[in-house]
């Protein structure tokens, strides 16, 4: 199996970045209590064992699709698309008001936790995922 990562070295420096940054925070603001800190580690990894697979399955499909060539007609393509971007709309506005609907149900940690975990466990895997597609196309 021959698997090529989909996006350049920029995309996983910056994911590299952003996940430095969210870990360090995370970190900081939850120096003060151990149990904490490790609450969060244990969350970020979770969260890296569930998007690591389904990231690679979605590239995978990706490279299927892009290989294949488009036998559907223009007006299919337009329904997908505004899908897509219903779909995408309505995880931004969920991602927005988390953090209030957070606050109101759960201690302050437990959405620190949550919050700051969510950002590493989902750009670590693109790094991971680059590194397996540098080594396994060597």
């Amino acid at each position: 199996m021959n698997f090529e990562y989909p996006f350049g070295g920029k995309w996983v420096l910056f994911s590299g970045v952003l996940s430095g940054i969210s870990i360090a925070l995370g970190l900081i603001i939850l120096s003060r209590d151990w149990v904490a800190i490790v609450m969060y580690l244990v969350f970020v990894l979770l969260c890296i064992l569930v998007v690591l697979p389904l990231k690679f399955f979605f590239y995978l499909k990706k490279e299927e699709e892009i290989e294949e060539e488009p036998t559907e007609n223009l007006e299919s393509g337009k329904n997908k698309y505004r899908l897509k971007i219903i779909i995408f709309s309505c995880l931004i506005i969920m991602v927005l008001f988390s953090p209030f609907i957070l606050a109101v149900f759960m201690d302050p940690v437990w959405w620190v936790i949550l919050i700051s975990g969510v950002v590493p466990g989902v750009n670590v895997p693109e790094i991971i995922l680059y590194v397996f597609s540098k080594v396994k196309n060597r």
